[in-house]
């Protein structure tokens, strides 16, 4: 009886030995691959950002032109609408190209001085009523000076270095004076209408327009005959 017991004794140290020696192995396996991944993670590279895509158009693509009407001597018909409905705006005026100076053009528009349209808007007198507000592109000096005045407000004179500011000047104050149909923030190329296809036509062909280093020109589509493929004017659907 004493052997088997002896026996017994042995079978159960070597289970639990074995037991034991299993359970070490597994650990160092496991503290391998976890010092494995850590090492993989320390040195992995960090991935880029994909960059936000834009809705912003480029100059890149070529467009279909729009062709504003010219006189028999091929000279720009003054004034012209451009936009339909509330996108509206008539250009008096195109002005001359100062390429000398490099805030007078940025990669997308050139800033004639001397340009001015005029746009229908909302009256800051009465919001029910509309007014005529005037754009206006002066020499600043070093910077071009964009100005807007309105016609029920004589003497009224709102300036800023941009188109956008400007008007974005206006708005403000049509906020502030409860104006609810004004918009809070407006495409000031949009609302000089300089940003119309057949306007930026007009001044990238004008007299020094290539000699604006930073400007991107516009391209054109062509048609099957090697010309200009030209865009319809949308209908009027503001009724």
């Amino acid at each position: 009886m004493l052997y088997i017991y002896e026996d017994n004794a042995k079978i159960l140290k070597e289970i639990n030995d074995n037991t034991q020696n299993k359970r070490r192995r597994n650990n160092e396996k496991r503290f391998e691959i976890d010092n494995t991944k850590s090492i993989e993670t320390e040195t992995e590279l960090p991935k880029k950002k994909r960059r936000r895509s834009t809705k912003r158009d480029s100059r890149i693509d070529a467009k279909p032109a729009k062709i504003l009407p010219r006189d028999k001597n091929n000279k720009l018909i003054l004034p012209v609408k451009v936009g339909k409905g509330s996108n509206e705006v008539t250009i008096l005026s195109i002005g001359k190209i100062v390429y000398d100076r490099d805030a007078y053009h940025s990669h997308r528009y050139i800033w004639p001085v001397g340009f001015e349209s005029q746009k229908e808007y909302i009256s800051m007198l009465d919001p029910k009523k509309r007014t005529i507000y005037t754009n206006r592109i002066l020499d600043g000096g070093e910077n071009p000076n964009f100005e807007v005045t309105v016609e029920d407000l004589p003497g009224k004179v709102y300036n800023a270095s941009s188109p956008s500011g400007v008007w974005k000047k206006v708005l403000n104050e049509l906020t502030s004076k409860g104006c609810t149909g004004a918009k809070t923030h407006a495409s000031g190329p949009d609302f000089f209408g300089i940003s119309d296809l057949g306007v930026t036509k007009v001044i990238q062909e004008l007299p020094n327009a290539d000699k604006c280093s930073r400007y991107v020109k516009q391209r054109w589509i062509k048609d099957e005959e090697g010309g200009i493929q030209v865009v319809a004017e949308p209908e009027d659907d503001s009724n």
